[in-house]
């Protein structure tokens, strides 16, 4: 696995990973939203891919399938985290908090790598039971917000204050699901 991380039942989350989008030649030396933004989108094509393909057989997801799955969510993941920190006012690190749910958490990056820890608070695992009811009631939702207003936003060519904040909600939503399903899917709680 590219990402190695845990969240305990405490609710402590400690991880690291690639950012993939930082392991490529790229050709520029500032990266721009736009460019992980196209990133994001082959990353979620490739994980909604593979999930397709471990559902063919039979409905089921095994274990092969499940790290292949958690393989894809971690390269989701840390391209999500590089394009949180290009909207904020750091470019190492975000803090991502939110005090309905008491998660306090950290992520900072360093070269390509990223580095994550904090309280999850009561955000310590779905309530969903399988992988496709949290693909279509959470993420689907989150996800479609995130990518209509990314292109609503794109349009003039640049984002301004208010925009990047309302992406980086969008982007802080999305990415505490994807880190609490991934937990889930390679514990198998999620299946």
């Amino acid at each position: 696995m590219v990402t190695n991380f845990f969240i305990t039942k405490d609710g402590f989350f400690r991880g690291n990973g690639l950012i993939p989008f930082l392991t490529k030649e790229n050709g520029n030396d500032e990266i721009t939203y736009n460019d992980v933004f196209t990133e994001i989108i082959r990353d979620v094509k490739r994980l909604h891919d593979v999930y397709v393909l471990s559902m063919m057989d039979d409905g089921k997801i095994t274990g092969r399938e499940r790290i292949q799955l958690c393989r894809e969510i971690d390269f989701l993941i840390g391209d999500l985290i590089l394009v949180r920190i290009i909207l904020s006012e750091s470019n190492k690190t975000f803090y991502l908090s939110n005090r309905q749910y008491s998660v306090q958490l950290t992520f900072n990056i360093n070269k390509a790598r990223w580095d994550g820890f904090g309280n999850m608070g009561i955000v310590k695992s779905l309530k969903k039971k399988k992988v496709k009811e949290w693909i279509s009631s959470s993420y689907s939702i989150k996800l479609k917000r995130l990518i209509s207003y990314s292109n609503m936003a794109l349009q003039d060519g640049k984002i301004d204050a208010h925009e990047a904040e309302i992406l980086s909600s969008y982007i802080e939503k999305l990415l505490l699901g994807l880190i609490v399903a991934r937990n889930d899917i390679y514990s198998a709680k999620l299946s």
